[in-house]
């Protein structure tokens, strides 16, 4: 009988193990640095796109734009999580979607925002010109 119950707990232990592990590997920033890896000569080489994320191109009040390829999202509603990376030609760094929320640095290559109705997000950059973006509603 006990060896049995011994026999239950490292099944139990393996799995959650196991379902720790797929949590991890499917992240979301990890599932967009996988997706950016993956796709990065595409988007900067003016071949045709190998990528399957959403693209779109915001300009801001001051004329800055950048181009968002949305990777992943999580939730429903006004719980939504937007997370993906931007181009911005002049390296400058922005809130979703371009907004013009004021953004905090927290380093040097790292920001949060805070929008009016309690949206927030983090911004990092990637390397010159590329950035990494996380979006919570």
């Amino acid at each position: 009988m006990k060896a049995t119950w011994r026999k239950n707990i490292v099944w139990l232990l393996l799995l959650a193990a196991a379902l720790a592990a797929l949590m991890l590997y499917n992240a979301p920033e990890r599932t967009v640095m996988r997706w950016y890896d993956r796709h990065f000569v595409s988007m900067t080489d003016n071949t045709a796109p190998t990528h399957t994320a959403i693209v779109n191109v915001w300009t801001g009040d001051n004329g800055h734009e950048i181009r968002e390829y949305l990777v992943t999202t999580r939730g429903f509603g006004s719980s939504c999580r937007y997370y993906g990376v931007f181009y911005s030609p002049d390296n400058l760094p922005a809130s979703f979607q371009n907004g013009g929320e004021t953004l905090t640095a927290v380093s040097d290559t790292e920001w949060t925002w805070q929008g009016q109705r309690g949206d927030h997000g983090l911004v990092r950059q990637l390397e010159p010109n590329w950035f990494y973006f996380e979006a919570k509603f």
